[in-house]
């Protein structure tokens, strides 16, 4: 594994954890019928975090931009403050502009 890879890899993603945790509070206080739009979000969080874990480069780009929107921008937005933005744009295949 490069260097680069090692760091991209080796991140311990604070910001996206910080995502999940944000998302599970907006479960845990919202109406009933906006449960279930939180908890999917939050599983798709998590599933990233897990495929990050993984090394699994391809599957947690697909899962990303299976997303909906919102919760795919906030996800590339958390990734490029804990990777950078050539991992966004290498792996996931985004840009962000600041």
């Amino acid at each position: 594994m490069t260097n680069t890879a090692k760091a991209f890899w080796n991140n311990q993603l604070n910001e996206v954890k910080t995502l999940c945790d944000r998302t599970f509070s907006y479960f845990v206080e919202a109406e009933e019928d906006m449960k279930n739009l939180y908890h999917e979000d939050l599983e798709g969080f998590q599933n990233a975090i897990e495929l990050f874990k993984q090394s699994d480069a391809e599957a947690l780009a697909t899962l990303v931009s299976e997303m909906d929107t919102e919760p795919r921008e906030q996800i590339v937005v958390a990734f490029n403050q804990d990777c950078g933005s050539v991992f966004v744009k290498e792996i996931l295949g985004y840009e962000v502009y600041a």
